[in-house]
């Protein structure tokens, strides 16, 4: 099949929706449900969205083409049709941040050397409004990967980011480091947070509280075996919770699942009008199922007892985000693997609606006869959500922005 005629598959499989979820041929101005397709004659990925002022959207992505890696910047408008698609080479982002003259966008520069290796390091860009590059600034060593995860402006306006320092020797390591936008020249401070025997995954939200406080949540990963039929790393894996001062070490780091024999994986962070609000995976269950974990945090990162919830879920362990709701309550995004009877076969995007509390108020599938993952998701002016992430089917992978209406569907 060629490159084009499986582009054009992408989107008629995304089309094969459950009932209420088929899209008709109307125009994108009478209705307030949409799917938008991005990329598609290479190996296209999503990573990262966020609302812009102007009532559109910033999506961020990846591009694999040749053997070689592009970072995608994608400008919106409320409907999803592109304003500008720029790409630079070498160069991968994980996060984007819109402020009032630009983007900032922090990921991995990429350093090719001999034999066919690369070496990583931080990278923190800004492009103007039309997504053509102002500076960049990179930090790392010749030793050992870096990346960039995630950022945030602190109150002094310089910039918070989050990241792994990766070693084939050491621990892989969380990392934040402070940069200040008129001192491009070194890092104001660089601290590292490790364990002696686990590897650190961090969330893609690093959080300053109004006391200047910094908060993350952070996977602690150690392999434990190796599957020898499948070759899959078995791991023991629990939560963290860290909470540090600027330029400190911990202050706080409260643990989920480390007394158990079972895994927790937390995959986000947000916070919210009391506190912070976690959400991940966890095997931890009467039949040893996967299932989603909730959990809320006061507002110095600690477990907020009777908060704890579970849901059953067949999902997958990437893809998996949410946002707070206008009602207080919370959208949940996964990838959920279903079959013809369940859903649409393959990987399919699950949502689910809780309530402040946690409790579950309904859940959708979308998708096609492909895999869809998601990156991230937003709720939208009108009460519905925009969804971003990644379609691929039969070795094409495209971006996709899906915009739903309140419960989930693609028609009103």
């Amino acid at each position: 099949m060629s490159v084009m005629k499986k582009a054009i598959a992408l989107l008629i499989t995304f089309l094969v929706f459950e009932g209420c979820n088929t899209i008709d041929k109307v125009n994108p101005l009478e209705r307030n449900t949409y799917i938008k397709f991005y990329g598609g004659t290479d190996g296209n990925e999503a990573d990262d969205i966020a609302p812009t002022a102007d009532g559109g959207y910033i999506l961020l992505g990846k591009t694999l083409r040749d053997g070689k890696k592009f970072l995608d910047l994608i400008k919106t408008d409320a409907l999803g049709n592109t304003e500008f698609y720029n790409q630079m080479r070498w160069v991968s982002g994980n996060a984007i941040l819109p402020v009032s003259d630009g983007y900032l966008i922090v990921g991995d520069s990429i350093k090719q050397l001999a034999g066919g290796k690369t070496l990583t390091s931080i990278l923190l860009m800004k492009t103007d409004l039309s997504g053509n590059h102002v500076f960049s600034f990179s930090y790392g060593d010749p030793l050992v990967n870096h990346q960039g995860k995630a950022l945030t402006i602190d109150q002094n306006g310089d910039v918070v980011i989050l990241g792994i320092r990766q070693s084939g020797i050491d621990q892989d390591q969380s990392l934040v480091l402070k940069v200040s936008l008129a001192d491009l020249s070194a890092p104001q401070w660089v601290q590292t947070y490790g364990l002696l025997d686990r590897d650190y995954e961090v969330t893609p939200h690093i959080i300053e509280d109004p006391a200047g406080h910094f908060i993350w949540s952070s996977s602690a990963i150690k392999v434990i075996d190796t599957n020898a039929e499948t070759y899959d790393d078995i791991v023991d894996s629990y939560i963290t919770i860290d909470v540090v001062n600027a330029n400190s070490e911990h202050i706080n780091q409260q643990k989920i699942g480390d007394l158990v024999p079972a895994n927790y994986f937390v995959k986000d962070i947000h916070k919210g009008s009391y506190g912070y609000t976690i959400a991940g995976i966890t095997n931890d269950t009467d039949a040893g199922d996967r299932d989603l974990f909730f959990c809320r945090l006061d507002n110095f990162g600690n477990i907020i007892a009777g908060t704890e919830k579970k849901y059953g879920f067949t999902g997958d362990d990437e893809g998996l985000s949410f946002t707070y709701t206008y009602d207080g309550g919370y959208l949940v995004l996964a990838s959920m693997t279903t079959t013809l009877e369940q859903g649409n076969g393959g990987k399919d995007i699950y949502l689910a609606k809780l309530d402040p509390f946690g409790n579950l108020e309904w859940e959708n599938l979308i998708g096609g006869s492909g895999d869809e993952v998601g990156s991230a998701v937003l709720q939208t002016s009108d009460g519905g959500y925009v969804l971003y992430g990644t379609q691929s089917y039969q070795g094409a992978s495209m971006m996709f922005l899906v915009k739903t209406n309140k419960e989930g569907q693609l028609i009103e």
